[in-house]
C-alpha cells in the first residue's frame, strides 16, 4: 500500500510513521506501518515483513521518535492521530489492495504547538 499525508493546506508531513491498527482490534492480526518520507509519502508493510497489508478495516494513527526522553513537538500537535480511540482517520483496504491513499490530516492551531 502507498500513498502521502498531507496538512489540509497541502502540505507534506515530513516526519514520524503511520501505523495500521486492525478496526476492531485484534492482537492476532498484524498491524501495517510505514515510515514517511520528506515528502509526505509511504510504502506500507506489515510488521511480520509482508508486503502490503492484509484486506480489512485499519484506524490509521501517527508515531514520532522522542528525542532524549523528551515528547516530540509534532506528537502534542497531532495527538489526536497518535491514539487507536481517538484518531479520525480510517481505511478500508480491499482485496486487491490501494495505491495512491491520500491522508490528509487537520493543521494544528498556532497555540496546539510545544514551545521549546
Amino acid at each position: 500500500m502507498r500513498g502521502n499525508v498531507i496538512l489540509k493546506g497541502g502540505g507534506p508531513l515530513e516526519e514520524g510513521s503511520i501505523v495500521l491498527i486492525p478496526d476492531p482490534f485484534d492482537v492476532d492480526e498484524p498491524q501495517g506501518v510505514a515510515t514517511l518520507e520528506r515528502d509526505g509519502s509511504f510504502n506500507c508493510n506489515t510488521y511480520t515483513g509482508e508486503v502490503g497489508v492484509a484486506p480489512g478495516r485499519y484506524r490509521v494513527t501517527l508515531l514520532f521518535p522522542s528525542a532524549k526522553g523528551k515528547l516530540h513537538p509534532l506528537a502534542r500537535s497531532f495527538a489526536r492521530y497518535t491514539k487507536f480511540e481517538t484518531t479520525p482517520l480510517i481505511l478500508d483496504v480491499p482485496e486487491s489492495g490501494l495505491t495512491d491513499v491520500l491522508l490528509e490530516l487537520e493543521e494544528p492551531d498556532v497555540a496546539d504547538w510545544e514551545r521549546p
